[in-house]
């Protein structure tokens, strides 16, 4: 069986985040085909996605709250509720419409708002992707512990699959249901349930990638197909170690980050590629996309540190218990305590992102496309947008 490259090495100074991917064997229908799906016992209290084209209401941010290359940037008040997700520069959450509905509400780049789907305010959204298209599923509970989820294209709205019913609440990272050894993972392109092995257990499902675990071995399977497997010894972690997801974490598409099992879960992990399984880091206990960088700036135990294609750019230290909020063009950006830490993602070097805080504050960015729209927390959730939607 392949085992996959180490693509960096990084010294324990060096703050990385590892990810181990494991993959399923999936279950697949005769001839490789998707696996049969459950439709949903009743239909889902969940309307279809409205089709939008509108521009989201408007927000009016005290620009002083705001970091420097956003002051400019024109911004909306979608009304989402939480932190939205995002991919392809569309972002998504539940939140309540200008009407007062409880929705999912669906607002790309330039605040557009793309669509929206009502339902009830217990509704879960989770992202992932099949046949080359980003998916919004969203769920909801119909009963008992079954829930029903259905899959809708994230630009359009326009339905993919379901609902289906699933065994379970939405528990993560992306489409997996259920706790403990009961967890599954829902096929990306179908929503039809995919089974750990028999000696397994589903860890995470990622862009319709699915990841288990099987002894020690963390094993990745896509579309039915097992894509890599790889033991404690390729994750930098002790031999007899029980792979297990970092839960603090929240890495980019296409990583995850896997530590050893204890009593409380791991603090700090692996940060692995799911495309190959290479290890990109170590001692991980946080990681953010660098779009500027074209790799990733990962956060551990006291460290800081950035890692290109071709391995480690820098290493530094910061305070312990700091949290890494995102990173947005060539800036970091850190919560320690009631502060907020700002380093250069280019050099390490500590940054200057805002003016002195005024009474309301300071807005960190959250959520941040490739595009450069980023969302972030003033007194509402709010997007800072790259463009009218008129094109200014």
């Amino acid at each position: 069986m392949r085992r996959p490259p180490v693509r960096a090495s990084t010294s324990t100074a060096v703050v990385s985040a590892a990810v181990v991917v494991a993959g399923l064997a999936a279950c697949t229908g005769p001839g490789g085909a998707p696996p049969a799906v459950t439709a949903a016992a009743s239909p889902a209290p969940l309307e279809p996605p409205v089709a939008g084209g509108e521009p989201a209401p408007t927000a009016e941010p005290d620009p002083g709250m705001l970091p420097y290359g956003y002051v400019d940037h024109d911004a909306v008040a979608p009304g989402w509720v939480g932190a939205p997700l995002e991919a392809d520069g569309v972002f998504v959450g539940p939140g309540t419409t200008p009407a007062g509905d409880d929705a999912v509400i669906a607002v790309d780049s330039t605040g557009t708002v793309l669509w929206t789907a009502s339902g009830p305010d217990t509704t879960r959204v989770d992202l992932t992707r099949a046949d080359g298209r980003a998916l919004a599923v969203l769920s909801v509970p119909t009963g008992g512990t079954d829930w029903s989820a259905a899959a809708y294209d994230l630009v359009s709205g326009e339905p993919v699959w379901g609902p289906v019913r699933v065994p379970g609440e939405p528990a993560g990272p992306g489409l997996v249901v259920g706790t403990g050894a009961a967890r599954v993972a829902l096929d990306a392109r179908t929503g039809a349930t995919v089974d750990a092995p028999a000696d397994g257990v589903v860890l995470a499902e990622r862009a319709g990638v699915v990841v288990s675990r099987s002894g020690t071995d963390l094993r990745a399977t896509h579309d039915g197909d097992l894509r890599w497997t790889v033991g404690p010894a390729e994750l930098d972690l002790p031999p007899d170690a029980t792979p297990a997801l970092v839960a603090e974490a929240t890495p980019p598409p296409g990583m995850l980050v896997v530590g050893a099992d204890d009593d409380g879960g791991p603090r700090t992990g692996t940060l692995v590629a799911l495309d190959d399984g290479a290890v990109v880091a170590t001692d991980v206990r946080d990681v953010r996309a660098d779009a500027v960088l074209g790799g990733v700036v990962a956060l551990g135990d006291g460290t800081l540190s950035a890692h290109a294609d071709d391995g480690p750019v820098w290493s530094r230290d910061v305070p312990e218990g700091a949290e890494l909020a995102a990173v947005a063009g060539v800036l970091a950006y850190l919560r320690v305590g009631d502060e907020v830490m700002v380093v250069n993602t280019a050099t390490g070097a500590d940054a200057v992102a805002y003016d002195a805080p005024g009474p309301g504050g300071l807005a960190v960015p959250a959520v941040v496309a490739a595009t450069g729209a980023a969302a972030m927390l003033t007194d509402e959730w709010v997007l800072l947008t790259t463009s009218t939607p008129d094109g200014r």
